[in-house]
């Protein structure tokens, strides 16, 4: 694994990984693990070729979904303590993704990539044309206090979101997110996911994996930035 750190922004380390075949199985066996998706990516989407590791697991999938394929309507709580609904996405291209503050592990990966996002696109997410959306899958411990917290602390450009566990629940089955709790280890295991929406709130594209994905990112940003 190569690692590239970064200190041009005050404050804050930014951490680019690389990820070497077979080492996000490793991952995988200690944390947040990737599953098949489910729910929002229809037969007739399309995929990009898929990267595997050594056992032939699959690490990233990028699918582009079909036009006017709505985002699941959810009505779920920000760091702030304001309600935050899907209508909220509305005029703005987002981006949402998945994750747990005390993930000892690859939900790093996705804060790092949101993090880079958030640099990339400063001026477009300062008028609001972009927004960045994480969703916790771990909410019994992601009180609005706590996400609050996460989020200064690593100067997030996003709302990050969290509810009871039915209203959760509901969400990450709404979004092809498996989650499940492993007490003997204290882990959340869970669908590493970054789903991006278009001005209308509708899915344009699905990547499920724990590649860093930001190339393919940043294009597709670009394109549906291009569009609204």
């Amino acid at each position: 694994m190569n690692i590239q750190v970064r200190t041009d922004h005050p404050g804050r380390l930014h951490v680019g990984v690389r990820w070497a075949l077979g080492l996000p199985l490793l991952l995988c066996v200690a944390g947040c693990c990737p599953e098949a998706p489910a729910g929002v990516a229809p037969a007739s989407a399309t995929t990009r070729p898929l990267h595997l590791d050594t056992a032939g697991k699959r690490i990233i999938e990028r699918r582009k979904l079909p036009a006017g394929t709505p985002a699941p309507a959810f009505n779920l709580t920000d760091q702030d303590g304001n309600a935050f609904t899907n209508d909220d996405l509305r005029g703005s291209i987002t981006a949402i993704g998945f994750i747990y503050t005390s993930c000892p592990d690859v939900c790093g990966l996705l804060t790092a990539s949101f993090l880079d996002i958030g640099e990339k696109f400063e001026p477009a997410i300062t008028d609001k044309s972009l927004r960045l959306v994480l969703i916790t899958t771990d909410p019994e411990r992601d009180t609005p206090e706590r996400i609050k917290t996460f989020t200064r602390a690593h100067g997030g450009k996003w709302s990050f979101l969290t509810a009871d566990m039915e209203t959760c629940e509901e969400v990450w089955e709404a979004y092809g997110v498996n989650r499940t709790y492993n007490p003997s280890a204290d882990y959340v295991y869970h669908t590493y996911k970054i789903l991006l929406l278009d001005h209308e709130a509708n899915l344009r594209f699905d990547f499920v994996g724990l590649d860093d994905p930001e190339a393919d990112l940043v294009r597709d940003l670009t394109q549906l930035l291009g569009e609204s």
